[in-house]
């Protein structure tokens, strides 16, 4: 059994808000989404992850290559497959998947708070 996904990518109305800045070689705009439209495009809460997302388009209007280093700008950017995973995890979808043999494993569920601990743990902080 899998997570239903259902982005709207054509709600776009963040990028009424995005805010650009250019010179003669590079055009960078910026967008930040809500906890409301990162929802409404992604078709799944980011917010409750702790997960902001960001609307970077970067235009190079120069000769030269450029490279743009994400680390360098946010030490805690998350990649597009960090965040699917943060998001396609369903204890009771990978229960009920298992059926029969999952309803015998029924007494670990004491366990979920362990699990609850450590998934807080590995999240970054703000700051």
């Amino acid at each position: 059994m899998t997570t239903p996904y259902r982005p709207q990518p054509v709600h776009r109305s963040f990028l009424s808000r995005s805010q650009t800045q250019a010179d003669s070689s590079v055009q960078v705009t910026v967008a930040v989404l809500d906890a409301a439209e990162s929802e409404q495009v992604f078709g799944v809460p980011l917010a409750r992850r702790g997960i902001q997302p960001v609307s970077l388009r970067v235009e190079n209007r120069g000769t030269v290559p450029l490279r743009l280093h994400l680390v360098s700008i946010n030490p805690n950017d998350f990649t597009a497959l960090e965040v699917a995973g943060l998001n396609h995890f369903s204890f009771t979808k990978r229960l009920s998947a298992f059926g029969f043999i999952g309803w015998l494993f029924l007494p670990l569920l004491a366990l979920i708070p362990l699990k609850l601990i450590t998934r807080a743990l590995g999240q970054p902080s703000d700051g």
